[in-house]
């Protein structure tokens, strides 16, 4: 009996051992690839050596963050759906229906990706996009005050929110496009041309309480989208 145990002792110790040299192979690529070369000739040998000799660990570990750096995110298509209902400029509530909808887009995600995103998780999401809707909100009151005023004007929360969005470069467009607006604005300026249309500059000045409309309609969709 003794000896079977010992035969089965040496072979779980082969078998670890082998699955190991494979495993430090395979993170030497992983420091070559997220430390860069230079860093990999000098470290990345004892650091692929420890991460192979503990591979369950580490194997368990990089499992864990592909899944929450893949998992936590709704995708395009999970977007398309949810922003069918999800408050807009053009329609500023969230009902009933809209909530199915949406809570059976996010069943989809989990049956999907076996993750049900926490309220933490999806509240990040969704309040990103309300903060675009309250972007447009304070330009719109910007706009407005820049007419009144006859210089440009610039409320607070539109500067922070600004600084804010400049980071992500989907959004430089709209950043320019608005600053023109509010400079027109400052100059009374009937009107401007937006995407080959002319448009009333003082118009832009008057939406303000439509997108603050929409901005409240998200805080009823999040409470309703949250998990209890």
């Amino acid at each position: 009996m003794r000896k079977w145990l010992q035969k089965i002792g040496l072979a779980l110790v082969f078998v670890y051992a082998t699955v190991a040299g494979f495993s430090a192979l395979y993170f030497n690529y992983r420091v070559a690839q997220t430390r860069g070369f230079i860093y990999w000739v000098m470290f990345g040998e004892v650091e692929a050596t420890i991460r192979g000799a503990l591979w369950p660990y580490f194997t368990v570990a990089e499992y864990q963050t592909h899944q929450l750096s893949t998992d936590t995110s709704l995708s395009d298509s999970d977007w398309t759906a949810l922003e069918r209902v999800l408050p807009t400029l053009k329609k500023p509530t969230f009902d009933s229906a809209d909530l199915d909808t949406g809570r059976a887009v996010l069943d989809g995600f989990t049956a999907r990706t076996g993750h049900r995103l926490n309220a933490a998780e999806l509240e990040a999401q969704l309040r990103f996009n309300q903060e675009i809707l309250e972007w447009r909100a304070e330009a719109s009151a910007s706009i407005a005050a820049s007419w009144q005023n006859g210089a440009a004007t610039r409320t607070p929360r539109y500067v922070r929110l600004t600084e804010h969005l400049g980071k992500y470069p989907a959004f430089a467009d709209d950043l320019q496009l608005i600053n023109k607006v509010i400079d027109a604005a400052a100059k009374h300026e009937e009107s401007m041309t937006i995407n080959g249309q002319t448009v009333p500059v003082y118009r832009l000045g008057e939406m303000e309480n439509p997108y603050r409309q929409a901005v409240a309609g998200y805080d009823t969709a999040i409470a309703g989208l949250l998990p209890k």
